[in-house]
């Protein structure tokens, strides 16, 4: 019916908006769609992915699967976890995603793996050169390199890498299944941006000078 996303939205003060959502029908039923179409959460988006404030797409996705804190099998207790948790992966960044964040769609850890190497679908990414964000379940988000081997990923996957500071100088460059998870803007991404800084800056000349000939304009005498 809705996503973890609007389950915490009471927990950072956005109770109106939860108790707004109907609760007897799912996330994209028709009085639901109207009253989201008016809400704007830029919480649940990346600066760095887009210049739209009112994109109701998310880039923050759960992880589910053995090793995570989302199980098939059952809800997960903190206490439950090794290590308190700073292991195990709750949340990944997914850039471009499609995904609204009313919406109960994420990505199960094996469909995580198999896209690493098609580079297609739903999959952990970035817009971010040279790292992504991983939230673990103690609360810590951790920027990790986005190009690493398969092989390393599947043990950070399933936590079974401690030292995550390190990891870095553990990888081998030279790995047969390397992969690079960042995502570079397309073009006309980059000259939306150029274009959309140089109609902001031809607004301010043109108010800037409308103010100095507001200035120069002479009082008529009474």
């Amino acid at each position: 019916m809705y996503s973890w996303r609007v389950e915490i939205l009471p927990m950072f003060e956005y109770g109106i908006i939860y108790n707004s959502l109907k609760k007897d029908e799912p996330w994209n039923g028709p009085n639901n769609t109207k009253f989201l179409s008016q809400v704007s959460l830029p919480e649940y988006r990346c600066p760095s992915d887009s210049i739209d404030e009112k994109d109701p797409t998310t880039n923050y996705v759960a992880l589910i699967g053995p090793g995570t804190t989302w199980r098939e099998d059952g809800p997960v207790k903190l206490s439950d976890l090794p290590d308190g948790g700073s292991h195990t992966i709750m949340v990944v960044e997914v850039a471009n995603s499609g995904v609204h964040w009313a919406e109960p769609r994420d990505l199960t850890v094996d469909e995580a793996l198999e896209r690493m190497k098609t580079g297609k679908g739903l999959r952990i990414s970035t817009v971010h050169p040279g790292a992504i964000n991983i939230l673990f379940a103690n609360g810590v988000v951790r920027m990790l390199p986005s190009k690493m081997p398969i092989s390393v990923w599947r043990k950070i996957l399933a936590g079974e890498i401690k030292d995550l500071e390190n990891i870095e100088k553990t990888i081998d460059p030279s790995a047969p299944d390397m992969v690079d998870l960042s995502i570079h803007l397309s073009e006309p991404s980059k000259w939306k941006i150029i274009l959309g800084v140089v109609i902001w800056l031809f607004s301010v000349v043109l108010l800037f000078r409308r103010a100095l000939k507001s200035r120069r304009k002479p009082v008529a005498a009474t």
